[in-house]
């Protein structure tokens, strides 16, 4: 726990830092004063002084802020030249865009060096969207789907990959859903209703790319242990079943109401029979005590020239991927459900962490180009509230009235807020499941 949150103060801590950076060194740039850069919000806990702005960490973790001089144009009085309202358009929106700008460099220069050094990842990512299995009673089973189905889109979505499938599924838990099959050789559209997977809050159909019957582990004191039963061990078949994925063996021992089941098995050149009586865990589910084997790993490594243009292109496609999301959540065709806050992203650095140095700057360069979009959404108190009434000053000419800012500001804090709690209460709920 001390370590996930550790992590999640780190993460959070370089986006800040990046972002408000942005902001102080384009102030400067155009001769406005920065009268103070914060890292947190609330009373400060220490800080320095150098010139004329002080630096400060502050109490509150999650973001941070720079402190211009003249931000308002002050009505019936003549700006000071130090002051960011007597600085030209322009210069003005330099200083606004300056801060979701320097987060979407940040991942400009992340991802080239990650996929330079080399990012692992499961290797079916990257292949056609085959289906190993389909897991009993669940909406891909439901709509008649079948193992070595080829799915080619969703809602009119190409899905060339699992990645893509994953994605499209993903964010559209409890939809009602279309896909494109090829089946046999021919074109089918097949319609179902996503679930929503309890811990991530993601769309699921029940349908897995293929996992082999192997035996990774066997439990000390389980009843596969005591049948015999090896690491290495291949499953042909049970009660005369042929057994083909990992899955469908587990869906058969969840299913025997444990009764003796009945394994035919490889060892080597050998094969052998053996009865295994599945028995029930502490979550009340039937199991024999095996593990099944990871999921085949690739490691993406590319020539420096290479990964320079990857890395771009993975930020173009991650930027066109969280545009999309907004619009489906708009639109209602994703659910708020599928987000996540605070809790899950402390979470996730804490594993991203765990899994070595590339993967956690992977997450950093992923929550950057995050930022960069929803730092320009015109919301009056984010960045792009303040371009939003700088065009709007533009277009009537003259400076957008304070109490009309000071108003929609406070009503969007609030909106705000109301969003970071239902976030995070989905956060909690996940952890609860």
């Amino acid at each position: 726990m001390v370590f996930t949150i550790f992590m999640f103060l780190l993460v959070l801590g370089i986006l800040v830092v990046v972002h408000e950076l942005g902001h102080l060194l384009a102030a400067k740039s155009v001769g406005a004063r920065v009268e103070k850069f914060s890292i947190g919000f609330g009373p400060r806990i220490f800080g320095i002084t150098r010139g004329e702005t002080e630096y400060v960490v502050s109490i509150m973790p999650w973001g941070g802020y720079v402190k211009i001089s003249g931000q308002e144009v002050p009505e019936g009085e003549k700006p000071q030249p130090y002051e960011l309202c007597s600085k030209g358009k322009l210069a003005r929106l330099f200083v606004y865009v300056a801060g979701p700008l320097s987060n979407l460099l940040l991942a400009i220069v992340l991802f080239p060096i990650i996929l330079a050094f080399g990012v692992a990842g499961p290797a079916y990512f990257d292949e056609p969207a085959r289906l190993g299995w389909v897991e009993q009673n669940s909406p891909a089973d439901g709509a008649g789907l079948i193992n070595g189905d080829l799915i080619l889109e969703v809602e009119g979505h190409p899905t060339p990959t699992w990645e893509d499938l994953l994605q499209e599924v993903a964010t559209r838990p409890g939809k009602d859903i279309s896909l494109v099959i090829e089946r046999d050789g021919e074109r089918q559209v097949i319609h179902l209703k996503t679930t929503q997977n309890k811990r991530m809050g993601t769309g699921d159909i029940g349908a897995m790319p293929p996992l082999p019957p192997l035996v990774a582990g066997v439990s000390k004191g389980r009843p596969a242990g005591d049948a015999g039963l090896l690491d290495g061990d291949i499953i042909i078949s049970v009660d005369g079943v042929q057994i083909t994925d990992w899955t469908q063996l587990r869906d058969i021992v969840r299913g025997s109401q444990g009764k003796p089941l009945a394994f035919e098995i490889k060892r080597g050149a050998l094969v052998l029979g053996m009865e295994v009586s599945p028995v029930k865990n502490e979550d009340g589910i039937y199991v024999i005590g095996i593990s099944a084997p990871q999921a085949p790993t690739k490691l993406k490594k590319y020539p420096p020239h290479i990964a320079l243009y990857k890395g771009v292109e993975q930020v173009y496609s991650m930027t066109e991927m969280t545009l999309s999301l907004l619009y489906k959540l708009v639109s209602g065709q994703a659910s708020i459900k599928s987000l996540g806050g605070p809790i899950m992203i402390a979470t996730i650095s804490g594993r991203a962490a765990k899994a070595g140095p590339m993967t956690l700057l992977n997450l950093i360069a992923f929550l950057s180009v995050q930022l960069f979009i929803l730092n320009l959404l015109p919301i009056p108190i984010l960045d792009g509230g303040h371009v939003l009434f700088l065009a709007v000053e533009t277009i009537i000419r003259r400076p957008v009235s304070i109490r009309l800012k000071e108003i929609s500001s406070r009503i969007w804090f609030v909106i705000l807020i109301a969003f970071m709690l239902l976030v995070s209460y989905n956060d909690i709920l996940r952890f609860i499941d």
